[in-house]
């Protein structure tokens, strides 16, 4: 029995696996088309203008989203050249896209036809309002300059946490953003605070003579090694009596005038 001749639909006539997959690739390229598509802004197109599988994506591919062309936004000409020759950014500075000037933000933007974004609901310190993730991410932001978070392109993993996870990250990783959230630490052991207000406590303003001064906590060992402390001197029965008076010590305390800029605590 003769075998039947190969044709370009496979043997014997019969479809193969190839033709199958490529038919149901067809039937799910076309539903995916004709799929509609989801009320959110593509993140690839709105932060370069492009996106690969534009017929086939399922969030929107709006041109008025795209982000704004930083070159244009800086020197007002673009001299990119994207993949088509041309760049694929926007160039048209809205509300949405315009990033917050930073010279309004200290306050002392000066020029009227000024390109950047003036945001009024930051508060009275723009740039310790918390940074809007939607700009920071994709260059727009649907709120415009009605939002309450700062327009900038800061990164907000950096901000939050203080480090980036992502070594290609190509967002700002400044101290500004977390200038608000500084903490004090006292590394200097040799202080004792505590021991310091309670010595204070102790002590009756009247047992020291006017011009006796008592040296800050704070001093630096540099100016103590060069300026002789005077001694402090009180008498014992004195101290007695104002130990034995708890009632006094809330008074001593409220005549202290302390001067953070001086070297001296005075009394």
């Amino acid at each position: 029995m003769s075998r039947g001749r190969h044709n370009l639909r496979g043997y014997n006539g019969r479809k193969t696996g190839y033709h199958i997959q490529k038919k149901l690739a067809q039937a799910s390229f076309d539903a995916s088309i004709r799929r509609p598509k989801l009320d959110i802004d593509c993140a690839i197109y709105q932060r370069t203008g492009r996106c690969d599988h534009v017929k086939t994506c399922k969030y929107q591919h709006i041109p008025e989203h795209r982000a704004l062309c930083q070159a244009f936004l800086k020197k007002g000409v673009c001299t990119t050249s994207g993949h088509s020759g041309r760049c694929l950014l926007s160039h048209e500075p809205t509300p949405q896209n315009t990033p917050l000037c930073i010279h309004f933000a200290r306050n002392n933007c000066t020029k009227t036809d000024c390109r950047y974004a003036h945001m009024y609901n930051l508060g009275d310190e723009p740039l310790k309002a918390d940074i809007c993730r939607s700009f920071a991410l994709n260059g727009y932001c649907s709120r415009g300059i009605s939002c309450t978070r700062r327009h900038t392109f800061d990164c907000p993993e950096f901000e939050l946490t203080g480090s980036c996870s992502n070594p290609k990250c190509r967002l700002e990783h400044s101290i500004v953003a977390t200038s608000s959230r500084k903490v004090v630490d006292i590394k200097d052991d040799s202080i004792n605070i505590p021991s310091f207000i309670d010595f204070l406590l102790k002590v009756d303003k009247n047992d020291f003579d006017k011009s006796l001064y008592v040296k800050s906590a704070m001093q630096t060992p540099e100016l103590a090694a060069d300026t002789e402390s005077e001694p402090l001197s009180y008498s014992e029965s004195s101290s007695e009596e104002i130990l034995s008076d708890s009632n006094s010590n809330s008074d001593h305390i409220s005549t202290l005038e302390f001067d953070n800029n001086a070297e001296f605590v005075s009394l």
